[in-house]
C-alpha cells in the first residue's frame, strides 16, 4: 500500500453509512388521504365569493325562460272548427291571437280566440278553414304551450309580460375545531412529525387543520341549508342539497335497481337539455363504484384491430375509459376521492354494492354562466365566506388587563395551566347554481 493511499473497506462503509440514516419506521402512515377534491375545483374555477353582513347570507337571482303552459283537464267541443280547452289550475299568460299546441302532432296547432276572465279556461279555434278541430288530438292531462301571436293588421295591442326573477339563497356556515398543547408532551417521542426533526406533538396542529378540512368538504357535499335552533345558527346548502332543491335544482334521479348504460345517458339527456347549447359538456365527480359501472357499461364498445383499438390505439393499456361522448354531449368523469370513504359512509345500499355514496355520480356545470347583464358570465359552482378571510386561526391568551400587569413583577402567564389552546374556524361553504347539473345514485 502506498503511503498516499486510503485503505476503504467499502462493506464496512456501507454499514457506517446507512447507520447514520435516519429510521423512516418511525414516521406514521397516514390512511386518511384524499379528501378536498370538490372545494379544490370550486375555489380554483370560481375563486371566493363574499358573503353579506346579514347572518353571512347571499343572494342568487334566477331567470328562466317565460313558456306560457297549462295541463289540460277535459276538452268541450263547441264546433268543428273551434273546442273550449279547461285547465287543471288557474293559468296566466294566454292571449287571444296565441298560437298553441300539445306537440301531439304537427295538426295539433290552433288560434286562442277567447281567455276566461278568470284564467280557468280558453277557447280556441283553426289557424285557417281547411283546418278541423279534434277534440281527441287535444288529450286530457297533456301540455299546451304558447309558442307565439299572429296579430291582425289593426289591433288595439296585447297584455304586457313582466318579467321577474327568482330569489334564492346560500349561508355561510361556521365549523370549528379545538387543540389543546400540554407543555409535558413537548418531549422526545419515537414517531415523529415532520422530516424527523419534530416531537409528535407538533403533528397535532396539522392534522387538526386536516381535521377541519375535512369537515368542509363533508359540508359542501352534504350540507344542508337552514338555520338551527336555539341560536339560529346558520347551515351551508351543498351540492347535492342544491341539485335538489325546487329553484336551483338540476336532475336527480335516484335509482332503485341496478341502472344501465341506457339509464344513465337518458340522465345525461336531461342535463344537457336543459341547456339551450349546440354541444354540452358536463363533468361528473365519481365514486369509484360508479365509475366501475360505467366502464363495466362501455366496455363492449372496445373493438380491436391487430394492435390497435378504437378509443386511444396502440397506447392503451388495460380498459379505463374516463370520457363519454354522444349526441353532443360530453361527459368526463373524475372521482371524487370524498365519496369513496369507507368511514364516513359505512352503511351498504341494497341497491348495489357499496355505499349509496360510492354509487354516486354528481354532474358538476364548471362553465361560465351568462347572466341578463350584457357580456358578463359567473360561475355556478363557488366558495362562499363570511369576511376577508375563510379560516380564522388563533392561539387563545385568555383576558387580562395591560395596566395591571405593568405594575406587577412577573411575566405574563394568561393561566396557570401548563398548556395553550389553538382556536380554528371557518366560515364559509359551497354555492352552486345547479340547473345544469345533476345526481345520479341509488335510491337506497
Amino acid at each position: 500500500m502506498n503511503p498516499n493511499e486510503i485503505n476503504v473497506n467499502l462493506e464496512q462503509g456501507l454499514i457506517y453509512s446507512n447507520s447514520l440514516k435516519p429510521d423512516i419506521n418511525k414516521y406514521v402512515w397516514d390512511y386518511q388521504g384524499g379528501f378536498n377534491r370538490l372545494n379544490f375545483i370550486a375555489s380554483r374555477g370560481a375563486g371566493l365569493r363574499r358573503a353579506d353582513a346579514n347572518n353571512g347570507r347571499v343572494e342568487d337571482f334566477l331567470f328562466d325562460l317565460p313558456v306560457v303552459q297549462a295541463l289540460i283537464a277535459s276538452v268541450v267541443t263547441i264546433s268543428a272548427t273551434q273546442l273550449q280547452i279547461n285547465f287543471v289550475s288557474t293559468t296566466l299568460g294566454f292571449v287571444t291571437t296565441g298560437n298553441i299546441t300539445n306537440n301531439f302532432a304537427l295538426n295539433t296547432r290552433a288560434r286562442v280566440i277567447y281567455v276566461d276572465p278568470n284564467n280557468n279556461y280558453i277557447i280556441i279555434e283553426s289557424l285557417d278553414d281547411a283546418q278541423v278541430l279534434s277534440s281527441g288530438d287535444w288529450a286530457d292531462n297533456t301540455w299546451i304551450t304558447q309558442e307565439y301571436n299572429t296579430q291582425p293588421r289593426v289591433n288595439n295591442g296585447i297584455p304586457s309580460t313582466y318579467y321577474t326573477p327568482s330569489k334564492t339563497y346560500n349561508n355561510c356556515t361556521i365549523m370549528r375545531k379545538t387543540l389543546n398543547l400540554n407543555l409535558e408532551d413537548d418531549v422526545m417521542t419515537w414517531t415523529t412529525a415532520q422530516n424527523g426533526d419534530k416531537y409528535w406533538i407538533y403533528a397535532q396542529e396539522e392534522l387538526t387543520l386536516q381535521d377541519l378540512e375535512r369537515y368542509d368538504e363533508m359540508n359542501s357535499l352534504k350540507g344542508t341549508l337552514g338555520f338551527w335552533s336555539p341560536d339560529q345558527t346558520p347551515s351551508n346548502g351543498g351540492v347535492v342539497w342544491a341539485i335538489k332543491d325546487e329553484l336551483r335544482g338540476g336532475e336527480w334521479s335516484p335509482y332503485f335497481s341496478p341502472p344501465s348504460l341506457e339509464d344513465f345517458t337518458s340522465w345525461l339527456d336531461s342535463m344537457a337539455n336543459r341547456n339551450n347549447k349546440d354541444m354540452s359538456y358536463i363533468s361528473l365527480g365519481v365514486g369509484r363504484g360508479a365509475l366501475e359501472m360505467f366502464q363495466n357499461w362501455t366496455s363492449n364498445y372496445i373493438q380491436y384491430a391487430g394492435i390497435f383499438n378504437t378509443f386511444g390505439g396502440q397506447a392503451v393499456e388495460g380498459i379505463d375509459v374516463n370520457r363519454w361522448q354522444y349526441g353532443g354531449i360530453s361527459a368526463q368523469l373524475f372521482q371524487l376521492p370524498s365519496l369513496n370513504s369507507q368511514d364516513f359512509f359505512r352503511n351498504q345500499s341494497s341497491i348495489v354494492n357499496g355505499s349509496v355514496e360510492y354509487n354516486t355520480m354528481i354532474g358538476l356545470d364548471i362553465e361560465q354562466m351568462e347572466t341578463v347583464a350584457s357580456s358578463t358570465h359567473q360561475m355556478p359552482l363557488q366558495r362562499l365566506t363570511r369576511g376577508s378571510r375563510e379560516l380564522v386561526y388563533k392561539i387563545m391568551p385568555g383576558v387580562h388587563d395591560d395596566d395591571f400587569m405593568d405594575k406587577a413583577m412577573g411575566v405574563l402567564a394568561v393561566t396557570d395551566s401548563n398548556s395553550m389552546t389553538i382556536q380554528m374556524m371557518k366560515r364559509g361553504g359551497i354555492n352552486y347554481i345547479a340547473r345544469n347539473g345533476g345526481l345520479f345514485q341509488p335510491g337506497a
